[in-house]
């Protein structure tokens, strides 16, 4: 273990690994990474977790995002806050998690408390998945509803098409997540999941959900911007993604190499496991 005093960055994978078959498994070599930054001390990190799960939770449970004509549960904009939310909660839930062990672990000798808290557990591969498809999901929302939809620019539609890409690419550009290439493959799953569904609903109901997605008296106009979109946004999303985490991961191990940057966070290193 390192005992440097500079906040731990995920390492840099080189780009031919990402494409080996194990990379499509939701998991990391160290959980730490979900909960830690490079950038500042953990409690700054929960701070902001703490603003983002708060903010996210009041405001779909205040009434979400309403729309006309279809039923709430309908829409890819609520599918995806759901989303957004769902990991707001489960990365505040886990720093929260590395603070107990912090304060109240002191009696264990410091062998298991690095093993306990780099340890991948099934419930770190939940929020993996979570965190990869609402940071791609929701800049797709964002995008497809200014470019195609449009409305009124108040809180609600403000919040849910473009506040979630906000708070995710914070987390992203702030935390130590790593992004992998192949993880594309859990958005287009759930991209791929939602166009059936909308057709499925938009037949059975002859609703449709949204005016560019009309499956009942359009099939085949809906097919055309459906199936490339679900296929091919969520992969070049990806790339965006993982190309940002990459730049943070460069721009903040030449910070951290700084004397002044060194210095300040010296008090804070015992928040942190590094490797």
């Amino acid at each position: 273990m390192s005992t440097n005093s500079v906040p731990p960055t995920s390492p840099d994978t080189p780009f031919r690994e990402e494409f080996s078959c194990r990379k499509l498994l939701p998991t990391q070599p160290e959980a730490t990474w979900l909960v830690t930054s490079p950038i500042w001390p953990h409690y700054i990190q929960l701070v902001l977790r703490v603003v983002f799960g708060v903010f996210t939770l009041t405001t779909i449970a205040l009434g979400g995002h309403i729309d006309g004509g279809a039923a709430w549960f309908s829409y890819l904009t609520n599918w995806t806050y759901l989303i957004v939310t769902f990991s707001s909660l489960g990365f505040l839930t886990l720093s929260l998690i590395h603070l107990y062990q912090a304060i109240a672990w002191t009696d264990r000798s410091a062998e298991e408390v690095q093993a306990a808290r780099t340890a991948w557990r099934w419930y770190h591969s939940i929020q993996q998945i979570a965190f990869t498809v609402s940071a791609s999901a929701s800049v797709l929302v964002t995008i497809l509803n200014w470019g195609l939809i449009g409305g009124d620019v108040d809180f609600y539609n403000v919040t849910f098409h473009g506040g979630n890409a906000i708070i995710t690419l914070i987390e992203l550009l702030t935390s130590n997540f790593k992004i992998n290439f192949l993880h594309s493959i859990y958005t287009t799953a759930f991209a791929v999941v939602y166009v059936a569904f909308s057709a499925i609903y938009t037949t059975k109901t002859h609703k449709a959900i949204y005016p560019v997605l009309d499956w009942d008296k359009d099939p085949s106009g809906s097919a055309a911007l459906a199936v490339p979109t679900s296929l091919l946004a969520p992969f070049l999303l990806n790339i965006v993604m993982y190309c940002l985490a990459k730049l943070r991961m460069k721009v903040t191990r030449h910070l951290t190499c700084l004397p002044t940057q060194a210095s300040n966070r010296s008090n804070y290193q015992h928040l942190y496991t590094t490797v």
